[in-house]
């Protein structure tokens, strides 16, 4: 809010780091909750991304009777093949004695996560922006590599990084481990096997 009295309102886009000391703040009070006229200040960086306000250009409906798992949508064009992750929750009908919690929340966490192309994609919560200071935004509105189904995560000597696995004909390398949804689909595998 402008306080001048001129009306020149701001507004704050793509996820800057809100609720930071101000030019009052001392160092004595450590929360916003004791002191929240010192957490006054907004902190911008050139790479904060929350939203990337994409337009919809495909939408998707699950038929009724699909069954409950971590299902794979693939969009191609003449250059480029992408693999989305759609994860389907059972009917309200249904029972089963088994209850897997897809972790989407850890997913969104660790979107990107030391990525080459985080600073224009994306950052994660274990990134730091390009000045150093830590990320605190999440968000499933911006590109996310890391949650494809076919990503694995590269090793620090690589490079680092979720990628996608180039050749799925090649079993676990061993500098490569899966991470995020490759790794859930392991376990879904393995439920499916089991019959349950």
């Amino acid at each position: 809010m402008d306080i001048s009295g001129h009306g020149r309102h701001g507004q704050i886009h793509n996820g800057a780091a809100r609720a930071v000391t101000g030019p009052e703040w001392q160092g004595t009070d450590t929360t916003i909750g004791s002191a929240p006229r010192l957490y006054d200040a907004v902190h911008l960086h050139d790479d904060d991304l929350a939203d990337a306000k994409w337009l919809p250009t495909f939408t998707l409906s699950v038929p009724p009777d699909a069954r409950s798992g971590i299902y794979a949508v693939r969009l191609s064009t003449e250059e480029e093949e992408v693999a989305l992750s759609v994860v389907v929750g059972p009917s309200p009908q249904s029972s089963s004695p088994v209850l897997f919690v897809v972790p989407t929340l850890t997913w969104l966490a660790y979107a990107n996560f030391d990525s080459g192309e985080r600073h224009h994609i994306g950052l994660s919560l274990y990134d730091s922006h390009s000045d150093g200071s830590p990320n605190y935004y999440a968000s499933q509105r911006k590109p996310t590599s890391s949650t494809w189904p076919d990503a694995y995560f590269e090793s620090e000597k690589t490079g680092g990084g979720s990628v996608p696995q180039m050749d799925p004909s090649l079993p676990g390398i061993a500098e490569n481990a899966t991470h995020l949804v490759m790794a859930d689909l392991y376990v879904i595998h393995w439920l499916e096997h089991l019959g349950i």
